[in-house]
């Protein structure tokens, strides 16, 4: 069924979206032919993944990811900002991705990656909250022939955890942070692990009303509870048996409640790839008090399974929208876009465009080691690599407001 309609399908893995939706599929679904352009969502908490916390995840996140290969990836439970430069350079090995800048809030943080080579980050803000905060990007796609660029806010948070009734008021307060920052665009996605043990809670509700909250679908709908056999098939949390000090810590259990969210404003919903939304790596098979790997898995390879269970205790969530149509708008906070650079596979320049005049900037091999760091004299900087080895490369703000990547080819 096309659209934004609940999830009835039997959720169990129904294969990778690595390439365009067919012309048919769009043509069924009401898209318009001249603005098809699919774009792969990921919601990820990466268990206080940091440089003190790393634990070797760092190649089990790659080949989770790199079978997802999400153009956007919001990401929870991040330490600090060493997950920039080892996402950016050692996981995303199939493309040229950026991140937004790290904001050291209460607690731990979120972070955003995205393929630069179709996305642009306009702007982000914070969202103070009585525990962590939440954070809003608005990206815009770029155009491309027959397709006009289009806006993407993207809301990711980390909800208050635990099943009391004072964690589930809390959890309602945190949801009405957003309602009251909510933006005015068109296609906005709220996500994250959002802790929520009923589909009764104040936060769902106020995500998912349309009269008391702000009428968000739920691309799976609301006919579910957690721990029961026939609805395993949707759950994210845990892994794992037990918390693994080897795996990042964590906490145990089985996989047996849904945690982790995608919620679709209901214009994006429409756009929504039929059973593309799905618990990646979740197979159906009730593991309530079971890991992901034990008994073996029946979607992904051993491998895999391992490493989802060793990665982070909660599987990431994804979906695939359709956009396009709709040029891209801002809703009036004055953001400015992000530098972004060009192209992404060199062999003479770099082009990085986007920069304030007086900006210090540097470039970083792979291994951490300085190659250049200079001024920006304009808005605009063209950037020579003649002298550069073939490899891979980051250049960013002195500040850390921003890092890019960019390859040398010879």
């Amino acid at each position: 069924m096309c659209g934004g309609q609940p999830f009835t399908a039997s959720y169990r893995y129904l294969g990778m979206l690595h390439r365009i939706v067919p012309i048919a599929l769009l043509v069924s679904c009401g898209f318009q032919l001249h603005a098809a352009d699919t774009l792969r969502i990921c919601t990820y908490n990466v268990l206080r993944y940091g440089q003190s916390n790393e634990d070797g995840r760092t190649v089990r996140f790659g080949r989770i990811l790199n079978e997802i290969r999400p153009h956007i990836l919001a990401c929870q439970e991040v330490e600090d900002a060493s997950i920039i430069s080892r996402f950016v350079n050692d996981v995303f090995t199939w493309g040229s991705y950026a991140s937004a800048a790290f904001t050291d809030g209460q607690d731990t943080d979120n972070m955003l990656f995205y393929d630069q080579e179709r996305l642009t980050l306009l702007g982000q803000r914070r969202l103070p909250t009585e525990l962590r905060d939440i954070a809003e990007y608005t990206l815009a796609t770029k155009p491309r022939v027959g397709v006009q660029p289009d806006t993407i806010v993207v809301y990711s948070m980390h909800l208050k955890a635990s099943d009391g009734s004072e964690d589930a008021l809390q959890r309602g307060r945190e949801a009405a942070v957003v309602r009251n920052n909510l933006t005015t665009a068109r296609y906005v996605v709220a996500c994250g692990d959002l802790n929520l043990y009923s589909t009764q809670e104040p936060a769902y509700i106020a995500f998912t009303s349309t009269t008391a909250g702000m009428g968000f679908v739920d691309p799976v709908g609301a006919n579910w509870v957690r721990n029961v056999e026939r609805h395993a098939g949707i759950y994210t949390q845990a892994t794992r048996t037990s918390g693994d000090a080897a795996c990042g810590g964590g906490v145990g259990g089985g996989v047996d409640d849904r945690f982790d969210y995608i919620f679709l404003s209901g214009p994006l919903a429409q756009r929504l790839v039929p059973n593309s939304y799905r618990a990646f790596g979740n197979d159906g098979v009730p593991r309530l008090n079971s890991a992901i790997n034990n008994p073996p898995n029946q979607v992904v390879s051993a491998q895999l399974a391992d490493d989802l269970r060793c990665a982070s205790d909660h599987l990431p969530v994804t979906c695939a929208v359709v956009v396009g149509d709709v040029p891209a708008s801002l809703r009036g906070d004055n953001m400015q876009p992000m530098p972004q650079i060009w192209p992404t596979v060199a062999d003479t320049h770099v082009t990085i465009t986007g920069l304030q005049p007086g900006e210090p900037y540097a470039v970083y091999t792979t291994a951490g080691d300085l190659v250049f760091s200079g001024t920006a004299t304009t808005n605009t900087e063209r950037h020579s690599v003649t002298g550069y080895a073939s490899g891979r490369y980051t250049i960013a703000s002195a500040a850390g407001a921003w890092r890019l990547a960019f390859a040398v080819v010879r």
